[in-house]
């Protein structure tokens, strides 16, 4: 394993159901597997009404798309996987531009651990040295695919880089709308 894989707490693993059966279980209620995956789904709604893609969203999406880019979710969630994530995209009509979508529910461990983004870079087909993390999380999207050698655009408006990390994104970028100029450059 890496040398970094050692600082990355194992608080980071994804428990949901479990923690959901303990809770349960210490109010005097008894489930089994099947009915805690049951409950998860039932607090997993899709997204309310009146939300909307961020500003240059769905221009960055279809220019990925016609560069032949595979795109994907990487999110961190309390009890939602990715079923019930893609159905946000279906809802926002996105669908057909996201490849795929790796929850830390489903993936078992939630940014920056880099099981959540080495289970991206296999849904994508590609190595992590291929790989390019879009966020606007320095700590669990930029120092998280930097870690594991991604590389990452930060969509910050600040670009204040956050005391006590070592890494640097590749890109910052105030909006969605220039992520294609970055993409392009790193593409020619």
């Amino acid at each position: 394993a890496a040398p970094w894989v050692t600082e990355v707490p194992n608080s980071f693993r994804q428990l949901t159901n479990h923690r959901l059966t303990e809770v349960l279980r210490r109010i005097g209620y008894s489930i089994g597997d099947d009915e805690a995956e049951r409950l998860r789904v039932c607090m997993s709604p899709t997204i309310p009404d009146g939300y909307s893609l961020t500003t240059g969203a769905a221009d960055a999406l279809t220019w990925c798309k016609q560069k032949g880019l595979a795109v994907g979710v990487i999110t961190n969630t309390i009890c939602r996987g990715d079923a019930e994530i893609e159905k946000d995209w279906k809802a926002l009509g996105v669908a057909g531009m996201v490849d795929f979508v790796v929850s830390s529910h489903s993936a078992g461990w939630a940014k920056p651990h880099p099981a959540i983004f080495q289970r991206a870079f296999a849904r994508a087909g590609v190595g992590a040295n291929e790989a390019v993390m879009i966020g606007n999380r320095f700590d669990n999207d930029i120092a998280g695919a930097k870690r594991v050698g991604a590389r990452a655009v930060w969509k910050s408006a600040s670009a204040e880089i956050p005391i006590g990390l070592a890494e640097r994104p590749d890109a910052v970028i105030g909006s969605l709308a220039e992520l294609p100029s970055v993409l392009g450059g790193w593409l020619a």
